[in-house]
């Protein structure tokens, strides 16, 4: 996750120093000019792509404004965090939920011993909030606008009833009911306001019900540089018709970083509206497992499979559905995050 750190005193800009290894991925520190000489300026850099995690070091109302023309919606804003240059407060302030922003606002404020402003109704109140339980179980929401209804409802207390389709989240689900049980019970579809689907084609009604569905596999591919987009999505098309898996809930589609321009790959990934992630060789072969081998391929890029070992680490060592298979001069791998 790509996260960027704005500063504007002197003390801000210790302070992004001190953020810079906040996130896994590489954190990008921007600092006004007159305060630029006390931190390294060779590790100031400028925006290269929209980060996941804004944190602004300076007041709230700067904030805003800089923000204020780019907002387009709270499924697609990146998380915004406000911090004072001495640390006292962090403000959650943008996408808390779906962007992950409360949870990065407590995180911040534990380094610096802040205290952590969130203001979102479900969480001041400890009541479940179904964008945060979608976000954390790789779950898509078909229709967002009843986020504010169902949210609405149980704060002020009301009973939702929760349906399951996808067997692999009876457990996740009943360890939701006992922790909220007092607003939380399993029921059958017609009495459901939340409702979690296989995919899209089982939806029934959408009126009243917030539908979500799994959102929770993960492709590698792995193919001969110049590959032809249609090659390659016919290819994984069929492996995963042959696993049971509709493309829609494809979350991910991974590689080697040697195939990190890829057109064919990175045109699926666009059309499966899903992230694509390169490791290299070396965070390849770090992966545990049994991974089909192959010399050839290992002598020409570092990694002896590459779909397999890449869709492993992508999932998060999950489960393995279908093992490296070739189909059409293709490898093809699926996993599903473990949930």
């Amino acid at each position: 996750m790509r996260a960027a750190v704005i500063a504007y005193t002197v003390n801000g800009a210790i302070l992004a120093e001190k953020l810079r290894h906040l996130s896994d991925d590489e954190t990008d520190i921007y600092v006004s000019a007159k305060s630029a000489k006390y931190i390294d300026a060779e590790n100031i850099i400028t925006f290269k792509s929209t980060p996941a995690l804004i944190i602004f070091i300076g007041a709230a109302a700067i904030a805003v404004r800089s923000i204020a023309p780019y907002i387009t919606s709270k499924f697609k804003d990146p998380a915004v965090l406000v911090m004072d240059d001495h640390a006292i407060h962090v403000i959650s302030l943008l996408s808390g939920h779906v962007g992950g922003g409360n949870e990065w606002c407590v995180k911040v404020a534990g380094m610096f011993g802040s205290d952590a402003v969130i203001t979102t109704a479900t969480d001041v109140n400890n009541a479940f909030a179904v964008d945060v339980f979608a976000v954390k179980n790789h779950l898509k929401m078909i229709n967002p606008y009843m986020i504010r209804d169902i949210s609405t409802r149980i704060v002020n207390g009301e009973q939702l009833g929760i349906y399951m389709q996808a067997e692999e989240y009876e457990k996740v689900i009943q360890n939701e009911c006992k922790k909220y049980s007092k607003n939380i019970k399993i029921t059958d579809y017609e009495n459901a306001d939340i409702v979690i689907l296989k995919n899209k084609s089982e939806i029934k009604d959408m009126q009243s019900k917030i539908i979500l569905i799994p959102r929770n596999i993960v492709v590698g591919v792995g193919c001969r540089r110049g590959t032809e987009y249609l090659k390659i999505k016919s290819s994984v098309m069929t492996i995963l018709e042959k696993a049971g898996v509709s493309a829609e809930n494809v979350n991910c589609v991974a590689s080697i970083n040697k195939k990190a321009d890829e057109k064919g790959i990175i045109e699926l990934a666009e059309e499966l509206q899903a992230d694509f992630i390169t490791y290299t060789a070396d965070e390849l072969m770090e992966v545990e497992g049994e991974f089909e081998p192959s010399m050839t391929v290992y002598n020409h890029v570092g990694a002896d499979n590459v779909c397999g070992r890449s869709a492993c680490r992508a999932s998060c060592n999950g489960e393995c559905l279908v093992p490296k298979t070739v189909e059409n001069g293709v490898t093809v791998s699926v996993y599903r995050y473990m949930v």
